[in-house]
């Protein structure tokens, strides 16, 4: 490639450009990384190439070429007046994907800090103890994290040497430096680490950071040998660099969730780096539950149904509960009301490291297999293929006895993980009221746990055993708590003791395995249902992985953010005649899909249909306004369009309240089931049809020639024929033959709304729906938001979700007095600032009624409103506005109250006063919400407090 001179660069730049908006992604990463080879300040070629790793999927490249530019961009000329700010959006947004869930927020936490200093700081004084006979420096393997005290671990294992070597007896004399090969999963992670060590003076032949595993056993054999020749060559021993590893610290693996698939991938990487004696951080595993008495939690995973039949006028939403009720979801617990009816207990035998480092295939053979213990080994680390590890499909059910400490119902079984990283010190993620946390759990959404439901709801009687059946795939893919209903198994104890007993589950081999002795795992290869990396629920990232959406042009304010997740976003394989229901046996056949894919929804949408204040005013307004569509054209069809339909609930209440035609569009194939099986519930499927369909592949009737609008395909078929007419027929007669509105909608429904009104882009949706489905003077309902915002100040939140500081921890003693050690923890927080502060959220969805110290400074002042029935809407837009102080600093709580579902005053926990408030004195950030207008239905408002915000 020959470029010489700046036109030439740019001409570069837009052929890759244009190679990008063509699909060419492979050639336009050609193109754009030889433009940076030569010019590596060339910011729109960053961000160019930023958008072409996005589009290949390799979202750690394209947020360091974000980062990139938006570092160029601050002092460059010529470049788009946007490009920084998108590109600064972009790294943050897109960092979020590949850094560990809620990283910041993790490291902030001074208890959880608190809990690896002293366990870093144990783990180092037992790896030098166990090793004082040798001569040559410790060495550790550390797998994830990106926790500055990390760094620290270096130090430590110097100093704990040092002072317990033969010929050493004071802490700060000389001793062979320790080594710590740091391993991360992706080159972000890799190179923020690396930054950071850096920033605080720790040189790389101390800590080495690298990316993956293979680089690490590279690294590990390369350093080793340079290193090794070295010293033969000054005259001495080969020194020992970054070999056979004392000590593994697996930070990256302490999560909430119970991922052992990924322990054991792990650990078989990393069996060949460690020495036969090393010690493992964390050394025991294991899963708690407890039973739990909630409506609150109840009312997360089904709709209640005689609030919903009381607040729409008689609706049926019993078909809803039985398609998308979930045995288990992942939530933050400690921010709802609940009752524990038990004491914490072990739900599945401990899980030890070091056994599941040595003879990993016991967590996926039957015990009557060990014999092939040797084989599986291979196999599992080799990837679980082959005969010898276990049966597809096959599930173990183990027994396990709690005893509860109240009479009652009980609705579940609250789960949690908890890791031993060092004897006698515990890392849990136990619901905050039994951690005897004080902090506000809204400042720590790290922490959360899952929730099984038990569909019986047993009563109980304290002090009276009961059984749960926890139920486990051998392949990993599905975990269950369930009620066992046999009240004579709970006579299975033997001197007090629980016993458990494994069952193989499988459809070829039904008969009872020999009773498990006590200790022995029985844990899956690769619990998903214990969360994801991206967040607390698999289905919260079912919608985040649409890249290929998000190449926007930067001058039309292309970001990152995940595409419109509302209002649909079908395949070209949903069908061009976009019926959801073809025959019975395709309803059938949907229907048990929906069932599997219910797993799917976001873990907000069965609680946003329990909101009844919401509920209330999309009746209302729905109601007035099919009376002023219809008003307009009282001689005509209405026909009503529903964008980002869920499960039909405004499309339903149209029908009802009097609309001709209600074509809704939704994208999940679950909630497009369930829309349609709830329209006939209330037999309404003459009028209701929901089609999983994106709203941009809608397609409208041409219109007729004549006057009349009711074509022959729409007339209403005779009477006695109705009743044995198919559904796929009756679908296509209310659709207008191939197409999808017999013509364009008169009103327009619509709730494409997240925390933040543009989150779900509502503005090109709404763009794409008034230029080619809705007509020119149709009624929409929303018809308007406002965003409301004032000024906050609040130390808490600036402290652990914004301002990165993390504290370094560690127990007082010798080792943390030596001048190194000391000099990390004093430079630490300000290193760590300066590599992760650009990467730090510039937002978070926080319940403002749950900070503790959080003072509203100024009056709430609109910011700006938006009429959704203007033509054109605007793509993008900036608002501003003035906002009066207010005499003086006000709690939240002072200004707003918590509503309950009815508007009533709903009560919550006190929380804990915060430690010593300063005098307020500027603000820290705004706060904002936003509100609908239903119009007669009222302002539906997201304020602090209202049941918006609770209920989803």
């Amino acid at each position: 490639m020959n470029i010489t001179n700046d036109d030439a660069l740019d001409v570069m730049v837009s052929i890759g450009r244009k190679a990008l908006e063509r699909g060419k992604v492979d050639q336009a990463l050609t193109i754009l990384s030889g433009v940076v080879s030569k010019a590596p300040k060339h910011a729109l070629a960053w961000f160019s190439l930023g958008r072409a790793h996005l589009a290949k999927g390799s979202r750690d490249s394209a947020a360091m070429c974000y980062h990139r530019t938006a570092s160029l961009a601050a002092n460059q000329r010529g470049v788009p007046h946007n490009l920084q700010a998108l590109a600064r959006d972009n790294m943050v947004l897109i960092g979020e994907k590949v850094l560990p869930p809620n990283w910041l927020a993790t490291m902030q936490d001074p208890k959880i800090a608190d809990i690896w200093g002293t366990a870093l700081d144990g783990l180092a004084a037992a790896a030098a103890v166990a090793t004082r006979e040798r001569q040559q420096p410790l060495h550790a393997v550390v797998a994830g994290g990106i926790a500055p005290q990390i760094l620290v671990l270096q130090a430590l294992l110097t100093a704990h040497a040092a002072a317990v070597s033969a010929t050493t007896s004071v802490v700060d004399r000389d001793a062979p430096p320790a080594t710590v090969l740091w391993i991360q999963p992706d080159e972000l992670s890799r190179t923020l680490a690396a930054q950071m060590a850096a920033a605080a003076g720790v040189p790389s032949t101390k800590v080495r950071v690298v990316n993956g595993w293979n680089a690490a056993a590279d690294d590990a054999g390369d350093a080793a040998a340079a290193e090794g020749t070295a010293g033969s060559a000054a005259g001495g021993p080969p020194t020992r660099a970054f070999g056979k590893a004392d000590v593994l610290v697996a930070a990256g693996l302490c999560t909430p969730r119970l991922a052992l698939h990924d322990w054991v991938t792990a650990l078989a990487e990393a069996r060949h780096l460690l020495s036969p004696t090393a010690l493992l951080c964390p050394r025991m595993i294991r899963l708690m539950g407890a039973l739990v008495a909630s409506d609150d939690l109840i009312a997360m995973n089904e709709v209640r149904l005689d609030w919903m039949a009381e607040d729409t006028g008689g609706l049926q939403y019993g078909p809803a509960n039985e398609l998308l009720w979930r045995p288990a979801r992942s939530m933050q617990v400690s921010v709802l009301r609940y009752s524990l009816m038990s004491e914490p207990f072990l739900l599945l035998p401990e899980v030890h490291t070091q056994e599941l480092l040595v003879h990993p295939e016991q967590l996926f053979i039957q015990p009557e297999a060990a014999a092939t213990a040797a084989s599986a080994a291979v196999v599992v680390a080799t990837g679980f293929s082959g005969a010898g590890v276990a049966r597809s499909g096959a599930r173990k059910r183990h027994d396990v006895i709690a005893v509860p400490s109240s009479s009652g119902r009980v609705d579940c079984v609250v789960c949690w993980t908890e890791y031993e990283l060092v004897p006698g010190v515990w890392l849990s993620y136990a619901p905050h009221e039994i951690q005897g946390r004080t902090d506000s759990p809204a400042l720590s959404p790290h922490i959360w746990q899952r929730v099984h439901y038990l569909s019986a709801r047993p009563r109980v009687e304290a002090g009276e055993p009961v059984v749960l059946q926890v139920t486990l795939a051998i392949d990993g893919g599905d975990l269950r708590v369930e009620y066992d209903e046999d009240v004579t198994a709970a006579r299975r104890l033997n001197g007090g003791e629980v016993h458990s007993n494994c069952r193989d589950e499988s459809d070829t081999d039904g008969e009872e395995l020999q009773r498990l002795p006590h200790g022995e795992a029985l844990l899956p290869s690769g619990d998903s249902s214990e969360g994801s990396r991206d967040g607390q629920d698999d289905d919260e990232d079912d919608d985040e992985d649409e890249d290929e959406d998000d190449e926007e042009e930067e001058e039309a304010g292309f970001n990152a953010r995940d595409a419109d997740s509302s209002s649909g976003a079908g395949d070209d394989s949903a069908g061009d005649c976009g019926t959801a229901v073809v025959s019975t046996a395709a309803a059938a056949t949907a229907a048990a899909a929906a069932l599997a894919g219910s797993g799917l929804l976001l873990p907000y949408h069965m609680s946003m249909l329990n909101d009844r204040h919401r509920t209330r005013c999309y009746v209302r307004g729905i109601r007035g306004a099919v009376e002023e569509a219809r008003a307009q054209h009282p001689d005509q069809q209405l026909v009503v369009l529903d964008v980002g339909a869920g499960t039909g609930l405004l499309s339903l209440v149209a029908a009802r309240a009097g609309a001709d035609c209600v074509v809704g569009c939704e994208r999940e194939l679950a909630l497009a089931v369930t829309a349609n099986a709830l329209s006939t519930a209330n037999k309404l499927t003459d009028r209701v049809n929901i089609v999983q369909l994106h709203s941009k592949d809608l397609r409208v009737a041409p219109e007729p020639p004549s006057s009349s609008l009711l074509q022959e395909p729409l007339q209403e078929a005779p009477a006695s024929s109705k009743a044995a007419e198919a559904p796929d027929q009756a679908s296509e007669r209310c659709l207008g033959g191939p197409y999808h509105l017999p013509h364009k909608a008169r009103l327009v429904l619509h709730e494409i709304f997240g925390t933040d009104p543009l989150s779900e882009h509502i503005l090109p949706s709404m763009a794409q729906v008034q230029g080619s489905l809705a007509a020119p003077d149709a009624v929409y309902l929303p018809s308007a938001f406002r965003i409301v915002a004032a000024l906050a100040h609040s130390q808490l939140l600036q402290e652990r979700m914004r301002e990165v500081r993390p504290p370094v921890e560690l127990p007082a003693g010798p080792a943390a007095e030596t001048e190194a050690v000391a000099r990390l923890r004093r430079v630490l927080p300000a290193a760590a600032a300066a590599v992760l502060q650009p990467w730090a959220p510039w937002k978070a969805e926080v319940d403002l009624l749950r900070v503790p110290d959080l003072f509203i400074l100024s009056e709430p002042v609109e910011v700006c409103c938006v009429r959704l029935d203007t033509n054109p809407l605007p793509r993008a837009f900036r608002a501003a506005a003035t906002a009066l102080p207010l005499r003086r600093p006000t709690p939240v709580s002072e200004l707003f109250r918590r509503q309950g579902p009815d508007d009533d005053d709903l009560s919550l926990p006190p929380l804990p006063p915060p430690a010593a408030v300063g005098p307020v004195t500027a603000a820290t950030s705004i706060v904002y919400w936003f509100e609908a207008d239903c119009s007669t239905g009222g302002w539906l408002s997201t304020q602090p407090g209202s049941s918006c915000t609770y209920y989803g």
